[in-house]
């Protein structure tokens, strides 16, 4: 378990993760500041102080780099402030998904199954956590081993040979992701994540105040923001 103040019950984080979607897609500017600052909160709640940080700093230099586009740019220049503006109104959803991903996987399967999500659904993102943080150590391996060979992944002499990164990254990441893949399948074979019958968990899950307090403030926000355009036919 995270160090951090509260511990949140993962269909909380989900429910989050679901309205905060929604409302970047409603709000204007203010808005979207005022829902990076409650991710940020929400991340900081928990625990996770680095993300939380990164993920303000990340936005606000985007939020900068759209500005001097829109104001300064003509022509092509245009498209990359509109990539720009995009990925600056996903980050509070980014934000959200650190948490959701730092979930434990037992946790993740217990909320969805109390949440009766089917199976397909519930066996997927099981693998999936377990998945992209063993890619992630994989991946810093094979970095390793290519400072060992006096080579950087990020690097202008890397970037301008293709093959050598085709070559020295993704043909062992492809290798290992393979391997991944086969461990992960057997263990979910040896948990009996295949048995057809009732599943119970170790974890037990219940929503304590601190939930049902996240849950009505965003629920509360929501309900501002689609009766503001109901009233004046603008996001807030």
């Amino acid at each position: 378990m995270r160090p951090g103040w509260l511990r949140f019950d993962p269909r909380t984080t989900m429910l989050l993760l679901l309205l905060c979607s929604v409302l970047t897609l409603l709000v204007d500017a203010a808005g979207l500041f005022c829902l990076v600052a409650g991710a940020s909160a929400y991340l900081l709640l928990t625990g996770m102080w680095l993300q939380a940080m990164t993920g303000v700093c990340v936005f606000v230099l985007l939020y900068l780099v759209q500005y001097g586009i829109v104001e300064y740019a003509t022509g092509p220049g245009l498209m990359l402030g509109f990539m720009v503006f995009f990925a600056a109104r996903i980050m509070p959803v980014a934000m959200l998904v650190q948490c959701l991903a730092e979930t434990p996987p037992g946790e993740l399967v217990g909320a969805l199954q109390r949440l009766r999500a089917p199976r397909a659904l519930v066996l997927p993102c099981a693998v999936i956590l377990r998945f992209l943080p063993t890619i992630r150590s994989e991946f810093a391996s094979i970095r390793d081993g290519m400072k060992l060979r006096g080579l950087s992944a990020l690097s202008w002499r890397t970037a301008a040979h293709p093959m050598m990164v085709v070559e020295s990254i993704y043909v062992p990441l492809l290798m290992r992701s393979m391997k991944v893949s086969d461990d992960l399948s057997v263990s979910a074979a040896t948990r009996g994540a295949d048995n057809p019958g009732h599943r119970t968990s170790l974890r037990q899950l219940r929503f304590q105040p601190v939930d049902v307090i996240a849950a009505a403030c965003a629920i509360t926000a929501l309900g501002w923001v689609l009766a503001d355009q109901l009233v004046t036919g603008t996001s807030i």
